[in-house]
């Protein structure tokens, strides 16, 4: 008896954690405080959630996140508003191994994506640069008949590419900066055309199932009919839909407002 209400006592407090931390991240406006306690409440629900009596609480964390990759992707977006980039993208990678592992290759590569994003907010930009090119690679990979999510893998893919580009710019190399940029609204632009094209074939039918997706998922990421190279001019974008913080906003208009001509439509 004593055994069963220490197991009940140990799933309460895991489930509390959790549903605490994605209250937080499905309000419009979050603080910086409030990231971090989401954050810390993500990372104990892992620890909680382990299997096995692993000697470090990262191994429990690890064990956790194999099983449960989707809460890992969030717990990595908490990470990036709390303002620690390279813990977000180690979670990020973490993430993506994990659904990686269980034949979810969409999933994967928009974790992977997002952990180049985190990266692209930090100094290191090789890293980045590395990470970016790799993960940018694999969306050519990425197959399915959700077309839904699919359509959310090139919205991941036009973003990454942006911040790519932005770090490229910052670096010096305009040339791959522009490149990387104009295939970006390539991308992005025949997105679009994709998404008219099946609105108009459906009437504007909306799928039941996209809007009751809760707004922590990896599901609820942009997708298609939401996102332009444009709309990377818009602070309120960058901040409220991407979830982008300001050392990459500011990377991203140097690129995308200062030197406007290049990439005029």
């Amino acid at each position: 008896m004593h055994l069963f209400f220490n197991l009940y006592n140990i799933y309460n407090r895991k489930i509390t954690r959790l549903g605490r931390a994605r209250a937080v991240r499905s309000l419009e406006q979050i603080t910086t405080e409030q990231y971090q306690q989401a954050a810390k409440d993500y990372q104990l629900y892992f620890r909680l959630s382990s299997r096995d009596d692993w000697d470090t609480d990262e191994e429990r964390e690890q064990d956790s996140i194999a099983r449960n990759p989707y809460a890992a992707w969030e717990w990595g977006m908490a990470l990036r508003g709390s303002g620690d980039y390279k813990g977000a993208a180690n979670i990020h990678k973490l993430a993506s191994a994990a659904f990686n592992d269980i034949g979810d290759k969409a999933h994967s590569v928009i974790s992977e994506l997002d952990a180049g994003i985190d990266l692209a907010i930090t100094t290191d930009s090789d890293s980045a640069r590395q990470v970016l090119s790799e993960a940018i690679k694999k969306t050519t990979t990425v197959e399915g008949r959700d077309v839904d999510l699919l359509q959310r893998v090139i919205a991941k893919e036009g973003e990454a590419r942006v911040a790519l580009a932005s770090i490229l710019w910052g670096a010096g190399d305009k040339i791959a900066a522009e490149d990387t940029f104009y295939e970006a609204c390539s991308r992005l632009d025949q997105l679009e055309a994709d998404y008219v094209a099946r609105q108009t074939a459906t009437k504007g039918t909306s799928n039941p199932l996209i809007s009751n997706i809760p707004p922590f998922s990896i599901d609820a990421t942009v997708g298609a009919g939401e996102i332009s190279c444009s709309k990377f001019k818009s602070d309120r974008f960058l901040a409220d839909r991407l979830k982008w913080p300001t050392p990459l906003k500011e990377k991203s208009d140097v690129l995308t407002k200062i030197k406007k001509k290049p990439f005029e439509n």
